[in-house]
């Protein structure tokens, strides 16, 4: 009988024994399996951060660690008659206010430098390089701030009448492209109002049925730096060529690659800038010849 149960009791001891083996190794393997998957999607994430810097780089024509500036219109040059949308201003500090309808533009292109998970800004430096940017975004109002001169890339919105930068994009570019200024004393004081639109392939008349709409946004690069020009007949055209931009750089970057491009926009009956707007004509850009 003690040799019984003495076997009985070996093997239980036995097969608990190779139960708590079998569990180890169940523990083991799922725990080995959760650090794979778990290295995997950090190296995933790297791998989409590193990809998404150099695409950002390469159409944007930032060098590393460099912001991209944006130059805002100055809304005390624009006329007074203004939709709702434009009458309202963002104040930057320092009394400086900017058309809000453009500052929205802004941050939606400013969104693809931001970090790819959200609440990830308290990690130690090291870990931040998996889930930040390279770059930031810096807006400035062209008439306040001249930095843009020397950024090596930069975003103007509005035409030349009202921001300083697009002024200079549209000379640098030989007016190939540019808008025609009516003038009008007011006040005491000049009100610029945009009348035409010159492209390198025909003018439109803003009077014209549906050509008040249109709205450019072109690419241009320079000896030592990348512009973007986005800019329509008044504050929403230039605003909904901003987020045209934003919307759709990476298949601009599918078509043209590096080179420099217009793209002509129609806005005709878009209720809101998710909502594409028509293309009435793109191509490459070869304002050197012109």
């Amino acid at each position: 009988m003690i040799a019984v149960c003495d076997l009985i009791s070996r093997a239980a001891s036995f097969a608990w024994s190779s139960i708590a083996n079998t569990v180890g190794d169940v523990a083991v393997n799922i725990l080995s399996d959760i650090i794979f998957i778990a290295l995997v999607a950090v190296g995933g994430v790297w791998w989409h951060q590193r990809s998404k810097g150099r695409k950002l780089r390469l159409f944007w024509g930032l060098k590393p660690n460099q912001p991209l500036k944006i130059c805002l219109s100055d809304p005390r040059w624009h006329p007074t008659s203004k939709t709702p949308d434009g009458i309202e201003r963002h104040q930057l500090g320092m009394g400086l206010v900017l058309p809000l309808i453009e500052y929205r533009a802004v941050q939606k292109i400013a969104d693809h430098f931001r970090f790819l998970i959200p609440g990830t800004g308290d990690l130690p430096e090291a870990f931040k390089q998996l889930f930040f940017a390279e770059h930031h975004v810096q807006i400035i109002p062209a008439t306040a701030d001249s930095s843009w001169k020397g950024a090596n890339s930069f975003v103007t919105i509005g035409s030349g009448a009202f921001n300083l930068a697009s002024e200079e994009f549209e000379q640098r570019t030989n007016r190939t492209l540019s808008f025609n200024i009516r003038r009008r004393q007011i006040n005491g004081g000049d009100e610029l109002t945009l009348v035409g639109l010159k492209t390198p392939w025909k003018e439109f008349d803003r009077s014209t049925h549906r050509d008040g709409m249109l709205a450019i946004v072109a690419k241009a690069s320079f000896e030592t730096s990348t512009a973007f020009y986005c800019a329509g007949f008044d504050e929403v055209g230039s605003a909904g060529a901003a987020y045209f931009l934003a919307n759709n750089w990476q298949a601009l970057t599918e078509q043209f690659g590096s080179a420099d491009f217009i793209v002509l926009l129609d806005f005709w009956g878009v209720q809101d800038f998710e909502t594409p707007p028509v293309i009435r004509h793109k191509c490459e850009w070869h304002w050197r010849k012109a």
